[in-house]
């Protein structure tokens, strides 16, 4: 659950995860991954982007996964799973403590809900993070095991 933008996070490497080509970018119409437009009328708070406004004349915004808001607005639906810190080759500096602070809040918010929330270590087309994974689990993730949910 990546955050929205650079102002968003205090731990974020200044960008937009997952909405930008260029993250360092706020999303426009020639820097985006967006396919189809979150609907936003559920969220309390959305972040501005550099596109133009949407067909109904309201700002286009995102929601950032980084906001509390987002997490207990989108965790009701269903169980949750969040990333851990080391989601790729290497624990980053920027991107490992914005992971930590994610899955604290999924854990919260399952807890709160009643829900269930899950661990999810996404290793596709990696072939060297065995010992990156048993170190994240055993020095940060495990301590999620006593949550009930």
């Amino acid at each position: 659950m990546p955050p929205a933008g650079p102002a968003d996070s205090p731990y974020a490497p200044s960008g937009w995860w997952h909405w930008s080509r260029d993250r360092f970018q706020p999303p426009a119409p020639a820097n985006t991954t967006i396919v189809s437009w979150p609907d936003m009328r559920e969220y309390a708070r959305g972040y501005a982007t550099a596109h133009l406004a949407l067909g109904n004349g309201q700002p286009a915004q995102l929601f950032s996964s980084y906001d509390q808001q987002t997490v207990e607005t989108q965790l009701p639906l269903d169980a949750a799973a969040t990333p851990p810190p080391c989601n790729g080759s290497t624990r980053s500096a920027n991107e490992g403590p914005t992971r930590d602070a994610m899955t604290v809040k999924v854990r919260g918010a399952a807890e709160r809900f009643g829900r269930r929330f899950h661990l999810m270590y996404d290793v596709t087309g990696r072939t060297s993070m065995q010992t990156q994974i048993k170190d994240d689990w055993t020095n940060r993730m495990s301590a999620h095991t006593a949550s009930p949910a």
